[in-house]
């Protein structure tokens, strides 16, 4: 049974190499089996896996803050100013948009009081509880998983930081603050967004890839034993 459970807990977390050195050492005897589990490591008593998860998780939350706080000194023209525990909703002078990217990225200030691309407007404090109650998912799996899942542990704290950031502006300026604009004029991409936002999204588009390869993994496993 211990096996098994290690096993399952590799493929979810993307640790295929641990998945297969427990196949290979399947028909070996039980103490070469405590080696390979002694070896593996949760990530919480790694250094490595601790120091990249804070990493990530910190300079997402910094170049979030940074960008918005650029974005709305200077893009409008004038300093757009937030009253920082103020519910009055902020009025951001007419402007034309920051061209980044010809036709591709622009810059145009804008807040919301829903969730990522402005989506769910209202319910501030639904929001802050459910990314509170996220951000102590995210570091109770993260201190689950094993220490060598690396990919599985940038997907956390890419989460983590989007939504430590959008979770700042919501209890500061009781609204997020955005800034990004697709494909201008086209159509194509109507929400304005933020950093946080595309780290959350890049996040759980990670999170689906990895799991998406680990359950292939598992049926192909399944189908060489069978």
């Amino acid at each position: 049974m211990e096996t098994r459970s290690i096993k399952e807990d590799a493929i979810f977390s993307g640790d295929h190499s641990q998945s297969e050195r427990l196949g290979e050492m399947s028909g070996t005897n039980q103490s070469d089996l405590s080696c390979v589990i002694a070896i593996e490591r949760p990530a919480w008593r790694s250094r490595r896996a601790v120091a990249v998860f804070l990493l990530i998780t910190i300079s997402v939350v910094v170049f979030d803050l940074v960008l918005k706080s650029v974005s709305f000194r200077y893009v409008a023209g004038e300093p757009v100013i937030l009253s920082p525990f103020s519910s009055d909703k902020p009025v951001i002078p007419i402007h034309d948009s920051v061209i980044v990217i010809p036709r591709l990225l622009n810059m145009q200030l804008t807040t919301n009081s829903g969730a990522v691309f402005g989506l769910g407007k209202g319910g501030r404090w639904i929001f802050i509880i459910v990314s509170v109650v996220a951000g102590v998912i995210i570091i109770r799996l993260f201190c689950k998983s094993s220490s060598g899942s690396l990919w599985f542990h940038i997907a956390l704290s890419l989460i983590l930081g989007g939504a430590l950031g959008n979770l700042y502006d919501r209890c500061v300026y009781h609204v997020v603050r955005d800034m990004l604009f697709m494909f201008p004029g086209t159509g194509l991409w109507p929400w304005i967004f933020n950093l946080a936002d595309v780290a959350l999204v890049v996040g759980v588009c990670l999170i689906l890839l990895i799991t998406w390869r680990g359950e292939r993994h598992r049926r192909m496993s399944e189908s060489v034993a069978d």
